[in-house]
């Protein structure tokens, strides 16, 4: 049983190494199916290695890299950083394990500090509350519900402010986050620790524009591999960042 999970840990190890020269090897090969598939198999199917496929490859390397939900990824990994740098998610994961609030290994500060971001929470918890109640308000829609709502739209975004005000102020207040050095490191952390997952991101944005012009998949198809190539190597970094 542990030879087949140290098998499987050092395949996976290769794996994730070596994912941004497979991806890039997967480019040439689905130029190569194009071609075949558009004069063999399938006449609807483009051709990127035709002078109309050459075109659109030149002319679209670096519009092709919008595709990369740069904003999400990067705003994730900043509140990811907060909140781990602050000591915030250790803190929490201690007094779960441990199961004591007075006796336990976490100090007296950081209970304190614990203690004001669960009114802090209670707070955001209210107001929002308050936003379903009053149906005049500013974040519902213009019809007073939740559906097609500026609330809606911006959950996510709303979420990690949430998040990353949290973050600071769990580590101001427990004296983790002091220096205007440790607010930048504590944001940084996983930007700088994750750097590679964008080379990954880059190429994949290629990949699947190269397969969206040429028509060898469906445009569902083409969702759930988008999905698939930018946030599993996402989590992937998560993964191996601790053990780095």
């Amino acid at each position: 049983m542990m030879n087949r999970r140290r098998v499987f840990v050092i395949l996976w190890k290769i794996l994730f190494h070596q994912l941004p020269f497979i991806l890039l090897l997967a480019i040439p090969a689905v130029a190569i199916w194009s071609w075949v598939s558009s004069l063999y198999i399938d006449g609807s199917v483009r051709s990127l290695l035709n002078s109309d496929g050459i075109r659109w490859s030149v002319a679209n390397i670096i519009t092709n890299l919008n595709a990369v939900p740069f904003a999400t990824v990067c705003s994730l990994l900043i509140c990811a950083g907060v909140l781990c740098e602050s000591g915030l998610v250790s803190t929490i994961i201690t007094l779960l394990v441990e199961r004591n609030w007075h006796n336990g290994s976490v100090s007296l500060k950081q209970r304190r500090a614990l203690t004001l971001v669960a009114f802090f929470v209670e707070f955001c918890a209210v107001c929002v509350v308050l936003q379903y109640i009053f149906r005049g308000s500013l974040l519902l829609s213009a019809f007073g519900t939740y559906h097609d709502s500026p609330l809606s739209r911006g959950w996510l975004g709303l979420l990690i402010v949430f998040l990353i005000i949290i973050g600071n102020v769990f580590g101001y207040a427990s004296g983790r986050l002091v220096s205007v050095v440790d607010f930048i490191n504590a944001h940084t952390f996983f930007l700088r620790k994750c750097a590679g997952y964008f080379i990954v991101a880059f190429v994949s944005a290629e990949l699947i524009a190269c397969i969206k012009y040429t028509g060898l998949l469906g445009d569902d198809a083409v969702t759930v591999l988008s999905y698939v190539l930018f946030y599993f190597p996402l989590l992937s970094y998560f993964v191996q960042v601790p053990r780095s």
